[in-house]
């Protein structure tokens, strides 16, 4: 992914807990998710994203449980497999076989 306006590519990291940290102080002062962005150089689309993922259910953002959130999301995430030789003859089987997909999966 490069930046728009001077094609150098962005660089990806994750939120750390001083940040998350930060972003709960500046959030209880009543600062704007831009203000807080430009606070912690951060753009604010990544504040808004954080906001709108970790918040509680009565909007409260609290920076424990958005760390334990991240990282349970990261735990979970659905990880990219190769399908070797053989899975892919077992699936052909299977078809064969009149199963559906669903029921190979």
């Amino acid at each position: 992914m490069t930046n728009a306006l001077n094609s150098i590519p962005m660089k990806y990291k994750q939120l750390t807990m001083m940040l998350r940290y930060k972003i709960e102080t500046l959030k209880k002062e009543g600062l704007s998710q831009r203000a807080i962005a430009l606070n912690i150089c951060v753009h604010h689309s990544t504040v808004s994203r954080e906001l709108k993922r970790n918040s509680l259910d009565n909007y409260e953002y609290n920076a424990v449980n958005a760390t334990i959130s991240a990282r349970l999301r990261y735990q979970y995430k659905t990880k990219n497999r190769k399908l070797t030789k053989k899975h892919v003859s077992f699936i052909k089987k299977c078809i064969k076989d009149g199963f559906s997909p669903e029921q190979i999966s």
